[in-house]
């Protein structure tokens, strides 16, 4: 780039003139970052895998793709690379009842910036705290249905939460109705939940499955 000041006027920048001053520069034009990933999702968790997927706008055009895992939302490690046409990836080995973060990150001469999304793995049904909490406690039915459910036990229950997959609170007091031992779910969509029950024996959690 040729930048010129001279008292006189000149036509072009290569035309000489009697008083002033030329300044040539160079400049280096490189790209900009890579357009962010779209459409991301992390689904279909089991105890220890959840499904990413993602897609390219039209403007993007990766070299590849770097996955990050979390489990705070805030420190993230990298989990695998990938090229530029895979847009799929099953995370695997993770903790059972964990909630994870991942990013997405388009790789480019200049990185995009991060595509975040999460989501929780479920608890097996064969873990410790099922197994614990089906001596000290009856649920049924599972799925249920209608609205309600029946929890038998001897013990002392202090509150009942359903929280779903994702980790939100759907119903904060579920509260027996005149029978005792059977509980109002209602309004709750269709699908997979994590029921908590706190007790004067612990706190146990059993998933359970909305036909409502």
């Amino acid at each position: 780039m040729r930048i010129r000041n001279y008292f006189n006027p000149i036509s072009d920048a290569c035309s000489s003139a009697n008083f002033g001053e030329t300044e040539d520069y160079k400049v280096i034009i490189s790209g900009g970052k890579e357009i962010e990933v779209i459409n991301a999702k992390a689904e279909n968790p089991t105890p220890s895998s959840i499904d990413l997927s993602w897609g390219v706008s039209t403007n993007g055009n990766p070299s590849g793709f770097i996955l990050k895992q979390s489990t705070d939302g805030i420190n993230f490690s990298t989990l695998t690379n990938l090229t530029s046409n895979e847009r799929f990836y099953t995370a695997s080995s993770l903790s059972n009842n964990t909630k994870y973060w991942f990013q997405i990150i388009e790789s480019g001469t200049i990185n995009s910036n991060p595509k975040t999304v999460w989501n929780t793995t479920l608890e097996s049904s064969l873990s410790n705290n099922d197994y614990v909490l089906d001596k000290e406690f009856k649920i049924f039915p599972i799925p249920f249905e209608n609205g309600t459910i029946k929890i038998k036990s001897k013990n002392t229950i202090h509150s009942i939460k359903v929280i779903d997959l994702l980790g939100k609170v759907v119903l904060d007091k579920v509260k027996p109705n005149k029978f005792g031992n059977i509980y109002s779910i209602e309004n709750i969509p269709r699908g997979m939940y994590i029921l908590k029950i706190e007790s004067d024996k612990g706190d146990f959690s059993k998933t359970i499955i909305s036909k409502y």
